[in-house]
């Protein structure tokens, strides 16, 4: 497998310039490396990351990483430059791959009653099993006294945890901790966005008074855990939101039947190139909309959504064609198609000008309800339309033609022949 590592063309004058600043920031003592400023290194690991072509690395942060790991390395470097750089960032990628895999067991308790999930066992999102257990079972099968008793320590034991969660659990083989927690979160996060979907769909909520709250009702896992494959103790994790003293909307239970297409077409992990890829990115966007407490945060959470699905991977484009864009997802919605180009002007206020006016909550609910109906919308077509280079021809075909599907496929099929010969 090739690693090689190299930087983006036409930035070398800004790579060279941050390095140079790096090294000011780092000594060599006693054959050890030093840093005197920690922000000054974070400014690096930034630049150098954001400007840096890395095969195999997903995740921004894990690029940042191994940046700032191969960074630290460089001033005991004979050469302290950007070639240098490269490769100490190419061995640290290999070692990393290289790196023996172990299995650990996630605990991540889900914000429903054990009833509402009595029926099901196990549930499979992006390749990932989650299964549902008991407190019972967690007590005889891990270390669960010194997994609480490291909470009661360093964070905070909620009260609620036994009558409001449970717990949920899955096996993952990774390196280390970081990977299998980013891994099982991911699947875990999903579940609870789908979850909070099929309480949510079609559905409008309207609280005052009280505190903030967030629109979600099932809630981010307050704490969780790590243990080993014979489930000794290993780590603790907690949300990095709280809740405390606020609580969530009163919601109804959730459903799995009402979300059995989503699960099944997410059950596993999609090819980034595909539309299911952007129905993931969707529902774990809006997900993270419903655990917005400020009304002006999920505004701009759920817009994001719709600029996701409807101009991925591209950094240049006016809001008219994300409406148009996203009229396409939602046809057959008159109400939903007309108060797109409203929401978007609440989006450039928001944006430009920080103004968020006082009918903000409806706005809202109205534009929740708008991704909700887009997140159909992409579920419906996904199997048609099964490339995101067919969702984007699909789009600009609707805006010259907006009659017989069969007359949209066909011109979709054209494309992809004209798309081909290139």
């Amino acid at each position: 497998m090739s690693m090689s590592v190299s930087w983006k063309a036409g930035n070398t004058e800004i790579l060279q310039r941050t390095v140079a600043r790096a090294l000011q920031f780092m000594s060599v003592h006693e054959g050890q490396v030093l840093t005197k400023g920690i922000v000054g290194l974070e400014f690096a690991d930034t630049v150098l990351a954001h400007h840096l072509a890395l095969p195999g690395v997903r995740q921004r942060d894990e690029a940042r990483g191994l940046v700032h790991q191969a960074l630290t390395k460089l001033p005991l470097q004979p050469q302290k430059d950007l070639p240098t750089l490269a490769a100490l960032i190419e061995e640290e990628l290999k070692q990393r791959t290289a790196q023996r895999s172990n299995e650990f067991r996630l605990l991540m308790p889900l914000n429903v009653r054990r009833e509402h999930a009595a029926k099901r066992r196990s549930v499979t999102l992006l390749g990932t099993e989650l299964r549902f257990t008991s407190w019972r079972q967690i007590r005889r099968g891990f270390d669960f006294e010194e997994w609480k008793r490291n909470i009661e320590i360093f964070a905070e034991w909620p009260q609620d945890l036994f009558s409001e969660h449970v717990p949920v659990m899955t096996k993952i083989r990774a390196r280390d901790v970081d990977t299998a927690l980013r891994v099982g979160s991911e699947a875990f996060e999903m579940l609870r966005s789908l979850l909070n979907l099929s309480v949510q769909f079609e559905r409008v909520q309207i609280v005052s008074g009280g505190h903030v709250r967030p629109l979600g009702g099932i809630l981010e896992c307050p704490v969780g855990g790590v243990f080993d494959a014979s489930g000794a103790y290993v780590n603790y994790f907690t949300s990095p939101h709280s809740y405390r003293g606020e609580g969530s909307v009163k919601r109804d239970a959730p459903s799995f039947e009402r979300i059995r297409f989503l699960l099944k077409a997410l059950r596993d992990a999609p090819d980034e190139r595909s539309t299911t890829a952007l129905l993931r990115d969707a529902v774990s966007g809006y997900g993270r909309a419903l655990d917005s407490s400020a009304p002006w945060e999920a505004f701009l959470a759920l817009w994001q959504v719709l600029e996701r699905i409807t101009f991925p991977g591209q950094e240049r484009y006016a809001m008219d064609d994300v409406c148009r864009r996203a009229a396409v997802l939602v046809r057959g919605e008159p109400l939903l198609e007309d108060v797109l180009p409203a929401l978007s002007a609440v989006r450039n206020d928001l944006v430009h000008a920080g103004k968020f006016h006082d009918w903000g909550d409806q706005d809202v609910r109205l534009l929740k309800m708008l991704v909700e109906f887009s997140i159909r919308g992409l579920l419906r077509i996904r199997m048609r339309l099964p490339k995101i280079a067919d969702l984007m021809i699909y789009y600009d075909q609707s805006r010259v033609a907006r009659g017989n599907p069969r007359d949209l496929e066909a011109k979709i099929r054209i494309g992809k022949l004209v798309l081909r010969s290139k």
